[in-house]
């Protein structure tokens, strides 16, 4: 019986596990992730030579974390807004 309730609990905080790191993981725009502040500029001039790091270099610039080009918006730029 005590095997069985250990198992159980072990179970039990598993799917707790799974299911807080998924909700964690989805990302939908500006619902309180840690990178908030998002701006798309300059196009697609900073995507050319080397994708993501040009991006990110570029985003630095202007005082953000990170960039990551897009196929439609060229580099956008993300920001860590403290809560």
């Amino acid at each position: 019986m005590v095997i069985k309730m250990k198992t159980s609990i072990r179970y039990v905080f598993t799917i707790f596990f799974v299911i807080s790191f998924v909700h964690s993981r989805t990302t939908t725009s500006g619902s309180g992730m840690l990178f908030d502040e998002v701006e798309c500029f300059g196009g697609f001039e900073p995507c050319r030579d080397h994708g993501d790091v040009s991006c990110t270099d570029y985003c630095k610039n202007y005082q953000y974390d990170f960039g990551v080009c897009t196929q439609d918006r060229g580099c956008c730029c993300h920001g860590n807004i403290p809560k």
